[in-house]
Order: C-alpha cells, then sequence, then structure tokens
C-alpha cells in the first residue's frame, strides 16, 4: 500500500518511469541494509562463541551470558520496532 501511494505521489513530479525506479531502488535499498543487519549480527555470534568459551571456565559463567545473551536480544528487538516506527 505504501508503495503504490508512493509511485502515486511522485508520478506528478518525476513522471511514471522515475517513480517506479525510485520506490524499486527504495527496496533495494531497505534489503540490502537488511543484508548488512543479518550479516553483522551473523559475525557477532561468532565473536560471542569465543567469549563464552573464555567466560565458561568461570563459575557461574554461563547463566551470566545466558542473561546477558538475552538482554542483548530483547533490546536488538526494542530497537528495531522503534526504528520502523
Amino acid at each position: 500500500m505504501l508503495a503504490s501511494a508512493s509511485v502515486l505521489a511522485l508520478e506528478p513530479k518525476v513522471g511514471g518511469v522515475y517513480a517506479r525506479l525510485i520506490v524499486g531502488g527504495a527496496f533495494v535499498l531497505l534489503a540490502g541494509g537488511t543484508l548488512l543487519m543479518l550479516h553483522l549480527a551473523r559475525a557477532e555470534r561468532r565473536n560471542g562463541a569465543a567469549l563464552s568459551a573464555a567466560l565458561s571456565t568461570r563459575a557461574g559463567g554461563d547463566e551470566a551470558l545466558r542473561r546477558q545473551t538475552q538482554f542483548a536480544q530483547i533490546a536488538m528487538m526494542v530497537e528495531a520496532v522503534m526504528i520502523e516506527y
């Protein structure tokens, strides 16, 4: 719905072809940003595994790491919701 409204709003200003190209470019940027975010999260997860191995030698390290990881996941979800709105 938002895409068609954007095309309709842009058509009088830039023409039909360019309006669709602009909206398509916005979708490409959105998809690229999503892929970049997933790639960075995956790299962070790999670094977190090394940290987990280092902390597991301490007593209670696993529990603290689990809580910290859970908190980080919740914080990322809240941040994602806030960015969308």
